[in-house]
């Protein structure tokens, strides 16, 4: 073989070298972010499927309170007397009144503590 034919060959050789080494990465990169993304999906199904644990406000005990989910203890006492309510709104918080949300739970303190 001449000098020019083993140049070729070299050259050769390593451009299928890098192709190969290029699909390859590609390969990977893909597959790297299918695995994210159905990693993705997974996470976002059990967020989507966990029951909303939501707050409680009503009487405990002569007083107003906060109760997370299912819970029969108070998460917070509020320490406003029920007595000073109307009737209406003493029987509101003695059923107990849901909120799914920190924000909700909020607006209604602010409406019954002021």
């Amino acid at each position: 073989m001449t000098r020019k034919q083993v140049l070729y060959t070299v050259v050769t050789a390593s451009a299928i070298s890098i192709i190969i080494i290029i699909i390859s990465l590609a390969y990977s990169m893909k597959e790297q972010r299918v695995e994210a993304h159905r990693k993705n999906l997974e996470t976002t199904i059990v967020i989507e499927t966990q029951p909303a644990v939501g707050y409680i406000l009503k009487e405990y005990n002569g007083e107003l309170a906060v109760f997370r989910g299912d819970s029969d203890t108070p998460y917070k006492l509020l320490g406003v007397p029920v007595s000073i309510m109307s009737d209406y709104d003493r029987k509101l918080l003695e059923a107990g009144i849901f909120t799914e949300s920190q924000s909700e739970l909020n607006r209604l303190i602010e409406d019954y503590t002021s």
